[in-house]
């Protein structure tokens, strides 16, 4: 019911986290069986299940991690905020998770790493392995951009990082908030250093779920 005595329709049903991501592993997957069943072996052993691709486990992995960002923003529904999943952006990229306060917004990315520790070398920069991740803060940071310009809102760049371990948790970098899943929520619901804005959460949220549709049914531009 509406503040005026009115009654107003509910939200529908928000998309579930990871659904692009998921259906491009099972697209993936599938495309896999078929090769493996065109195998000259299928006759004479009978059906071969062919292992996933490292592509496909990659998705499938990105799919999970989504999932379990999700469940840990599910509790912000209590205190009145939003959470948009998997939300489709300009430029073919899309959004994991877009979580709206009162007049706060964060843009929240899922990566879903192997066990191993995010380190800072002697160059500076963070890498996980032999990976720099200067391309990954630069995405979430783009993204972040894009966000804040639509929605007339500062919108705060954030990873949510599955398996890795952080030097600090959660970790301030260039920019950005990295945290383990255990530290996401006290990140998010810290007050900002210079007071939230007045917006209200649902005219955000009306304005994100016109401008960034569901991004499922839709080809994803970028690794999850």
């Amino acid at each position: 019911m509406s503040g005026d005595g009115g009654w107003t329709l509910p939200r529908p049903p928000e998309p579930a986290a990871g659904a692009s991501a998921e259906a491009r592993h099972a697209a993936l997957a599938r495309a896999g069986r078929a090769e493996a069943h065109d195998a000259a072996l299928d006759d004479l052993l009978g059906p071969i299940r062919a292992p996933e691709s490292p592509r496909a486990r990659h998705w499938g992995q990105g799919a999970a991690g989504e999932r379990l960002t999700a469940q840990v923003l599910a509790p912000l529904a209590h205190a009145g905020w939003a959470v948009l999943h998997d939300r489709r952006l300009s430029g073919g990229a899309n959004l994991d998770h877009l979580v709206i306060g009162p007049g706060r917004v964060w843009v929240v990315d899922s990566k879903a790493y192997r066990p191993n520790r995010i380190k800072v070398l002697g160059d500076g920069r963070l890498w996980y392995g032999r990976w720099c991740l200067d391309d990954v803060l630069d995405v979430v940071r783009w993204a972040a951009e894009r966000v804040s310009d639509v929605l007339a809102v500062a919108a705060s760049p954030v990873l949510c990082v599955h398996g890795a371990r952080l030097p600090r948790d959660p970790l301030r970098w260039d920019g950005v908030v990295l945290a383990s899943p255990a530290a996401l929520l006290p990140a998010l619901i810290r007050p900002p250093a210079g007071g939230g804005g007045e917006e209200d959460i649902d005219v955000l949220v009306r304005r994100a779920a016109a401008a960034f549709p569901p991004a499922h049914g839709n080809e994803p531009g970028t690794a999850p």
